[in-house]
């Protein structure tokens, strides 16, 4: 089983990295932020991340993080917000417009 799992990851993990044409990404994944603690625990993971230029929450709720930077690898970052929080879902990745 782990062995299928680490052969899905190194599929999925350059498709979702950053390509050396558009560096920066903008990355939106749905969280569940309970208390201050789901909040810290979400902003230290994206904070930490390789590439990261910035984190912050978005939508009234503030369910999901925004995070902006360049070679961020999105299925490790998804995946660290899964084990910490039980649950991460990757909304979007777009390239940022630089204007």
């Amino acid at each position: 089983m782990k062995e299928m799992e680490s052969a899905a990851s190194k599929l999925i993990s350059p498709i979702l990295s950053a390509d050396a044409a558009d560096p920066m990404q903008k990355i939106v994944i749905e969280v569940p932020l309970h208390c201050e603690k789901c909040r810290s625990k979400v902003m230290s993971i994206a904070a930490v991340a390789e590439g990261v230029t910035s984190a912050a929450f978005e939508r009234k709720e503030k369910d999901q993080v925004v995070i902006i930077g360049e070679g961020v690898d999105v299925a490790t970052v998804t995946k660290r917000l899964r084990r910490k929080l039980r649950y991460a879902s990757l909304v979007s990745v777009d390239k940022v417009e630089n204007t």
